[in-house]
């Protein structure tokens, strides 16, 4: 997926059932950033849910996670250990 794509796909979710949180986001040269009052485990969650509304599914991608992960203006190099962190915690498990 594009990244023009994917912010349409995020400027959507923001306007209807993820309005209540659209403070949570700023935009930084064209590109929609997660707030840093926000932490990495709560934009992991946010990127899997916007990850299963694009798949129309739960089941979603590791790299789809990751790239919205990291569109959200979090670090690449954070993600896998953002994972293991919330499936250690129990607020994310993988299926399968």
């Amino acid at each position: 997926m594009e990244e023009r794509e994917l912010e349409g796909v995020i400027r959507e979710l923001l306007k209807s059932e993820l309005s209540s949180i659209s403070g949570l986001f700023r935009e930084y040269r064209g590109r929609l950033l997660a707030s840093s009052s926000l932490s990495d485990v709560n934009v992991l969650l946010l990127s899997l849910h916007v990850g299963g509304y694009i798949e129309e599914q739960y089941d979603v991608s590791y790299e789809l996670v990751k790239k919205i992960f990291v569109y959200l203006g979090r670090k690449e190099e954070n993600f896998r250990k953002v994972v293991y962190n919330a499936k250690k915690e129990g607020i994310h498990r993988e299926e399968g």
